[in-house]
């Protein structure tokens, strides 16, 4: 049997781990839509619209830096990257200019 203590504990812990989990799934998506929606901004022939697009994302997402890109490449690859495939990762999402 639980004290009041340990099962406030216990539910504040597994709050915790949901929320954890919560944010690791967005960020994944995030990291993803992002992406995406650089990558076929890229495509995009407009240059003002590409432009547009662009500053949309950093408007939303705002500009990530080296720290965050190179971090949110990694959760989204959750076995591991080597220093080389992060570099690559980054380099294909468009996510920075290395």
């Amino acid at each position: 049997m639980q004290t009041p203590f340990e099962q406030t504990m216990n539910e504040l812990f597994q709050k915790l781990e949901a929320a954890a989990k919560r944010r690791v799934e967005a960020d994944i998506q995030i990291t993803s839509n992002s992406a995406a929606i650089r990558a076929l901004a890229g495509t995009c022939e407009d240059e003002e619209k590409k432009t547009g697009y662009l500053v949309q994302l950093d408007e939303i997402c705002g500009k990530p830096g080296f720290k965050d890109v190179v971090f949110s490449t990694l959760k989204a690859h959750p076995k591991g990257l080597t220093p080389k495939e992060i570099r690559w990762w980054i380099l294909m999402g468009k996510k920075m200019d290395l």
